[in-house]
């Protein structure tokens, strides 16, 4: 579905390789937010941090990643159950990449995935013709870290809120 991804893409500025990695990473972002609405994940965790402000709030600022925080205890959370959609979802629109658990050596309270996608393959797949794509180093990948702290704040108040992209 590389048209919904161009179009996707279509809504942050191009002009450069920096700009063109940082909107396939923004793009990413919604498309992992989608394959999570796809499962029970928000009736359990909410959004917050630098992304939740971009998407939800309108605000001018980039974040790499995609951050949580559960709203009950769930000694059980674990990212296992929800990476099968997530690839899923990102996979219906051209992004093959891989999804990597990381496993803690120490308990920190928080829970990490990666998405890493080779970053060549797919800045050629969606500008063919860009000179600059094709000197992007082969093994090079964009990744997006989503992790969500297992411990809820007590004193936290949540709102719903609702993207319009990939998706209303």
């Amino acid at each position: 579905m590389a048209s919904k991804l161009e179009e996707m893409m279509s809504r942050y500025p191009t002009a450069t390789p920096l700009e063109k990695e940082n909107a396939l990473k923004e793009v990413s972002q919604e498309v992992i937010l989608y394959g999570l609405a796809k499962t029970t994940f928000f009736s359990q965790a909410a959004m917050y941090g630098g992304t939740a402000m971009r998407l939800f709030l309108g605000l001018d600022r980039f974040s790499e990643d995609l951050d949580f925080v559960l709203q009950r205890k769930n000694d059980d959370f674990s990212w296992n159950d929800y990476a099968p959609s997530i690839k899923k979802s990102l996979a219906s629109f051209g992004l093959n990449g891989d999804i990597v658990l990381k496993e803690k050596t120490l308990d920190t309270g928080v829970s990490s995935a990666f998405f890493a996608e080779p970053t060549k393959e797919t800045m050629l797949e969606i500008f063919p013709n860009d000179i600059a794509s094709t000197k992007i180093v082969f093994n090079q990948k964009t990744k997006i870290k989503f992790e969500i702290a297992l411990t809820p704040n007590a004193h936290a108040s949540y709102r719903t809120g609702y993207l319009e992209y990939p998706t209303s």
